[in-house]
């Protein structure tokens, strides 16, 4: 137990005062996601849901290369090489803009493609434009803060983030009923412009303005860190859009529903990721040693963490349904499923933050690709052969499998350097 001295001195440090920001940043996240969900997944249905849940995964994962990588390159700009954050933040912006005259097609052509039933052109387009464009914005802009460790403003742009989308979600709510997929993808949009503006407005002044250039030897790791950030988005959302081509949109609804339980309850294990991140890149300056020394304090601490999570999950699966109704019922053995879920997520996000921080992100790329193109057959089979409980189990598979595959090399690492 930590006494009041200890605990005084942990507050008053920059990385426990970072940790108590970003808990309390998460917490209040769990608050305002339950909200939104709440109000999104009972007003649409499972079916509904399932179907704007697939599209989104499409949208998250084709997002992550909008940029090509220039968060990460911004932070790594910033935080290890002394570049003026002025011209990292130009690099970015630029990178952005040069990306989306072929992103943004191919999501759109992409999600035609599929067919998802309920869901116009105009629809498709709006939601397309928020995440391609405007929360991409917003993520870069949380990136500014990061690689400065200005972890308060993070808060204020995540929350604040959070409200808007749930203010918009309970006023497509109240004033339409019934609420369909054409509607909110509306209001979805006009909470994104929202946020845009507020985000950017907090980096131009209290940062300062972008100098824009492009740094064109910078897109060969910008993009290793986008094909890093698809894959992780692949393995956190594509079975959605997956389970509902193979079962139906109202498998899908419980499906992404139980995941969805399950990845808000993850909030602490995001908290000390994000508390300890930047840290990882201060360490290595040092040498890799320190590094992997500050690893071996994070650990025990992370696992103690994502256990006591998963354990939540496991006992308190069966009251779920009287959150969210009991058209849900089906997701409950869904989450009981995934209660490992946390601790495979926190630790293998752990050693991914050592391996970029070192350098070795092309490792770890390798992995995730793995990881991503080997867990959709998986799922499939899964859904085929044992319906969305079998989806489960194999997506917990192929998380554990990446939890194997990460430590191997965070420890063969480890081994070289000693």
């Amino acid at each position: 137990m930590l006494n009041r001295a200890a605990l005084a001195r942990l507050k008053r440090s920059n990385l426990g005062g970072n940790f108590f920001v970003y808990a309390t940043d998460y917490g209040l996240r769990i608050v305002v996601q339950l909200g939104y969900f709440l109000i999104i997944s009972r007003s649409l249905g499972p079916a509904g849901y399932g179907t704007f849940a697939g599209f989104t995964a499409i949208t998250a994962f084709v997002s992550t290369f909008v940029g090509i990588g220039c968060d990460q390159v911004l932070i790594r700009h910033v935080a290890r090489d002394g570049i003026p954050f002025g011209q990292a933040f130009g690099n970015a912006l630029t990178s952005v803009l040069i990306s989306l005259p072929v992103l943004l097609p191919l999501v759109v052509v992409a999600t035609l493609m599929l067919h998802f039933e309920g869901l116009p052109l105009d629809a498709i387009l709006m939601v397309a434009v928020a995440e391609l464009v405007l929360y991409r914005l917003v993520s870069l802009c949380n990136a500014c803060f990061q690689a400065h460790e200005k972890a308060r403003q993070q808060f204020v742009i995540n929350v604040s983030v959070l409200i808007i989308r749930l203010i918009a979600a309970f006023m497509a709510w109240q004033f339409f009923d019934p609420l369909t997929l054409q509607i909110w993808s509306a209001w979805y949009l006009a909470g994104a412009v929202v946020a845009v503006c507020l985000a950017l407005g907090m980096v131009l002044t209290q940062l300062g303005r972008p100098v824009l250039v492009l740094k064109p030897c910078d897109l060969g790791d910008g993009f290793i860190y986008a094909l890093e950030f698809a894959s992780i988005a692949g393995l956190r959302d594509l079975d959605k859009p997956l389970v509902v081509q193979t079962l139906d949109a109202t498998a899908g609804g419980h499906y992404t529903a139980a995941f969805r339980i399950v990845d808000t309850a993850c909030v602490p294990i995001r908290a000390l990721l994000s508390a300890t991140y930047t840290r990882y890149f201060h360490h290595s300056r040092k040498g890799t040693s320190e590094a992997f020394a500050f690893a071996r304090k994070v650990l025990p601490v992370m696992g103690g963490v994502s256990l006591a999570v998963g354990l939540g999950l496991l006992v308190g699966a069966p009251f779920v349904p009287l959150l969210i109704g009991e058209q849900y019922r089906e997701a409950v053995p869904i989450i009981q499923i995934l209660c490992l879920y946390p601790f495979t997520l926190g630790v293998s996000a752990m050693g991914g933050d050592v391996l970029r921080a070192l350098g070795m992100q092309k490792a770890r790329m390798i992995v995730m690709i793995f990881s991503t193109v080997t867990y959709l057959p998986m799922v499939w089979v899964g859904a085929t052969y044992l319906g969305i409980a079998g989806a489960a189990v194999a997506r917990l598979v192929s998380q554990i499998l990446l939890l194997a595959a990460t430590s191997f090399i965070v420890v063969r690492a480890g081994k070289a350097e000693s």
